[in-house]
């Protein structure tokens, strides 16, 4: 496995964890979509990763094997609304490209909607999910080494807390 990409994932699967079990639902989705966005940006070549990016990621390495009740384009949508506003209206959705995403943390029985631009969404299968398409996109760049080099080029520029601050 890619060490980088496995010890990287690791520290902020910790904070993300830590985020819902506390019950900051709202700071663990802001944390999750942007580390999903860093992950689109791990697997292109340019230095700077877009919102096609990000949807390619999901549809190779989310959507193919898990089954969420929502495409790519929702996903951005969401990913947009979450980071910006907080909120489950984004320029997407207003247009009617993407549908809203409201999360869940329980049943969904509570939660009854007859809205055809409406996803209910339970946090945990988004986080059980993107955790397992972390994996795929960890077993992918094993196997391509020109993709696992430009990867582990950009884990090394990223932050790091170090004690000489």
């Amino acid at each position: 496995m890619p060490t980088k990409l496995v010890e990287h994932s690791s520290k902020t699967a910790e904070a993300v964890d830590l985020l819902f079990n506390q019950k900051h639902t709202e700071a663990g989705l802001v944390l999750l979509y942007a580390w999903i966005d860093r992950m689109a940006w791990l697997s292109v070549q340019d230095n700077e990763s877009t919102g096609q990016d990000f949807k390619n990621w999901i549809n190779k390495y989310l959507l193919s094997e898990y089954q969420l009740p929502c495409s790519a384009d929702d996903l951005w949508a969401a990913r947009c609304a979450i980071l910006h506003t907080g909120s489950p209206n984004a320029r997407d959705t207003n247009r009617g490209t993407a549908k809203r995403i409201l999360y869940y943390g329980g049943d969904t029985h509570k939660f009854v909607s007859n809205q055809e631009d409406l996803i209910m969404l339970k946090v945990k299968d988004l986080h059980v999910a993107f955790l397992g398409a972390i994996k795929n996109f960890a077993e992918h760049l094993n196997q391509n080494q020109s993709e696992l080099t430009v990867a582990n080029e950009k884990l090394d520029k990223i932050l790091k807390r170090t004690e000489q601050v």
